[in-house]
């Protein structure tokens, strides 16, 4: 696959998710193409939600000066995405049925692909890229059609098992044997360009896989955008009136797996005079179902305990997500059956705050490694109360390395992230 000249490389990248993740992702893209001005064209295919939440990349994407240009899908092509995906549950078809063809035709994720290799084809890209590829993998496994010249970007903890097993001597990680297939098939393909991999634990895992050399170590970022003050007023003004109490931060997408519940159980079972110094803030989007019993919860707590609790169930601004940070005391990471990186570890080590985190998986591993807090059992509800009391009675700055936490958020800032992203794709910046 020889890559085209740089004046007419063009890079079409795909993401209908509109998740946190993506949208931080794509700000520091234009940001660094507004700065660099490479040679070339760089088309975003979005969910239009995507940018009715983030009216903000329109007035990056202007200051691109029409090397950019953000295209949302048709509302007709949303609708029938909606249809597809209604009440199935894709992430557990067995393996045997998703590598055979004549069943492959069935799995809801066939209709994003399929956009995604007509909107390359329609835009003439040159390179194209999935920003979010793990749940595709079974379709490159099978074999499915591409673009003549794609990429894409590998979260590491949805492949299909997303689980990670430990081996038996308590040494490195090891992939189950279905994510380890889907892999070894997926590199293979005979278009692919690159895997970027937010996790570096994974890239040295498939050192040993043919066509390693397509996988990319691709760090997160560790930045938080404090912006005016006038945007954050509202805010400030609910935070205030947790001032004196220890405040617990819980933030991000919020699903079942990611603690909200077990940090309010855990609440409840502080002393008296501990609930009365403790506060738990719950911050960010989720499922309308659970959302529900996420609010049912939290006005438990605060009608038999005295912890205060503040619901904040709505997207937030980069420049909220930094007031938030900034006044957590203990930022609270306690997923459950998730294998991979947390980028909201790396949120908390840029604000210099220290993390409770599950002892599994991959973020388990770099809060210990990296001194950034402490780390429990999420699973064992009286580990994690314990645990939640010891972060509230510690004396301040003891529970994480001030320094390791510059130290990491050092190696992850948006200009390496987004540099690292468009030079692996053959993009140079207007200088070179």
């Amino acid at each position: 696959m020889t890559p085209p000249p740089a004046e007419r490389h063009h890079i079409l990248l795909f993401d209908l998710t509109h998740n946190a993740h993506f949208s931080s992702f794509l700000r520091h893209w234009l940001l660094w193409w507004e700065r660099q001005r490479p040679t070339g064209r760089f088309t975003v295919v979005v969910d239009p939600y995507l940018l009715e939440r983030h009216p903000e990349l329109r007035s990056l994407e202007r200051r691109c000066r029409g090397g950019v240009r953000l295209r949302p899908i048709t509302s007709a092509q949303k609708r029938e995405r909606k249809s597809r995906y209604a009440g199935r549950e894709y992430e557990e078809w067995p393996l045997h049925r998703l590598l055979r063809p004549e069943t492959t035709k069935d799995y809801p994720p066939l209709f994003d692909w399929s956009l995604f290799c007509t909107y390359a084809r329609q835009e003439g890209a040159s390179h194209a890229v999935m920003a979010n590829i793990d749940q595709f993998l079974p379709l490159l496994a099978a074999g499915c059609a591409s673009p003549e010249r794609f990429s894409g970007i590998s979260f590491c903890a949805t492949f299909p098992g997303r689980r990670l097993r430990d081996t038996p001597n308590g040494g490195a990680h090891r992939a189950l044997p279905a994510d380890a297939l889907l892999l070894a098939r997926g590199l293979r393909h005979p278009h692919l360009h690159s895997l970027f991999m937010n996790d570096a634990e994974w890239v040295e895992l498939l050192r040993s896989f043919t066509y390693s050399e397509r996988v990319v170590h691709l760090p997160e970022v560790a930045e938080l955008n404090a912006g005016e003050e006038s945007t954050t007023t509202e805010l400030r003004r609910l935070l205030r009136d947790l001032d004196g109490r220890v405040v617990f931060l819980v933030f991000g997408d919020l699903w079942p797996r990611k603690g909200v519940m077990t940090a309010m159980a855990a609440m409840a079972h502080l002393t008296q005079d501990q609930q009365r110094r403790a506060a738990l803030v719950i911050a960010g989007r989720s499922h309308p179902t659970f959302e529900e019993k996420i609010h049912e919860a939290a006005c438990s707590l605060r009608n038999h305990t005295s912890v205060a609790v503040l619901e904040c169930h709505r997207f937030l601004s980069e420049e909220e997500v930094a007031v938030l940070f900034d006044r957590a005391d203990v930022v609270l990471t306690l997923y459950t059956g998730h294998a991979g990186m947390s980028n909201v570890i790396l949120l908390a080590a840029a604000a210099q705050r220290p993390v409770l985190s599950s002892a599994e998986g991959r973020m388990g591993k770099l809060v210990e490694q990296e001194k950034l807090g402490r780390t429990v059992d999420a699973a064992d509800p009286d580990a994690v109360a314990a645990a939640v009391a010891h972060c509230l009675e510690a004396a301040p700055g003891t529970l994480g390395n001030a320094e390791k936490m510059r130290d990491l958020a050092a190696r992850h800032t948006g200009e390496h992230f987004a540099g690292t992203f468009f030079r692996r794709l053959g993009l140079v910046d207007g200088s070179g």
